[in-house]
């Protein structure tokens, strides 16, 4: 959106896998995040240098687990280990490790629909709908696929 701002036809609806780029939070890390991106690359940071983020926060958190675990350096199958059902916060919120026995991350999502605001010529995003973790994927141990089919029982929506 920051590249096509006003040739994105305005009311389109945005969203994603989690809650990046202008859909992640405002809090005094992502401010951190978006400052030093911006000011080494000229633009806001997009959905990949999210993930980036969040895969290089999460590697962090669990080697120092491990490490705490073993009292000294890990190995690189302790790393894997300790990152089981870890939790942290990233630029874009708070990540679970909740899935697949503790192995895949889960965060909120949020869809938010497209403007271009002439006054400020700026791309911008209105009507932001946040929806808890636990509400957009299924409890560990179903199929997402079948979660869905059979109405997304146990989905817990605030």
């Amino acid at each position: 959106m920051w590249r096509l701002r006003d040739k994105m036809p305005d009311d389109t609806i945005i969203g994603g896998r989690g809650p990046n780029g202008p859909l992640a939070p405002d809090t005094e890390l992502n401010r951190w995040f978006q400052k030093i991106y911006v000011d080494r690359y000229g633009t806001p940071p997009t959905y990949p240098s999210y993930q980036m983020a969040l895969s290089v926060l999460g590697l962090k958190v669990a080697w120092d687990k491990a490490q705490k675990a073993k009292g000294g350096k890990p190995t690189t199958d302790e790393v894997v280990q300790a990152f089981e059902g870890i939790e942290y916060d990233g630029p874009s919120g708070h990540v679970k490790l909740a899935l697949s026995n503790g192995h895949q991350g889960i965060q909120e999502t949020a869809y938010g629909t497209y403007r271009f605001n002439k006054q400020t010529k700026q791309p911008e995003l209105v009507d932001v709908m946040r929806f808890p973790a636990e509400c957009v994927n299924p409890p560990n141990g179903i199929n997402a696929d079948d979660w869905i089919k059979d109405g997304m029982k146990g989905a817990k929506c605030k």
